[in-house]
């Protein structure tokens, strides 16, 4: 089925090709920005992940100790 407005197509095949080709350039567009935040905030994220596992372990044992 073919939506019409204003007697025209508006989802005609060249219409559908441009709006997935520009969903796709959205996506990497989208891919690539975030690649780039992560690389450059590498050894920020390292250590944050480290001090979140700490922290993880520190409260695990909290909850441990009253059971023994």
């Amino acid at each position: 089925m073919v939506v019409r407005r204003l007697g025209r197509a508006v989802l005609s095949v060249p219409n559908i090709r441009r709006r997935a080709s520009n969903s796709w350039a959205a996506v990497r567009d989208t891919f690539f920005s975030t690649k780039e935040v992560f690389e450059s905030h590498r050894i920020v994220f390292t250590v944050g992940t480290s001090v979140a596992s700490v922290l993880t372990a520190w409260a695990g044992m909290l909850l441990l100790l009253p059971a023994l």
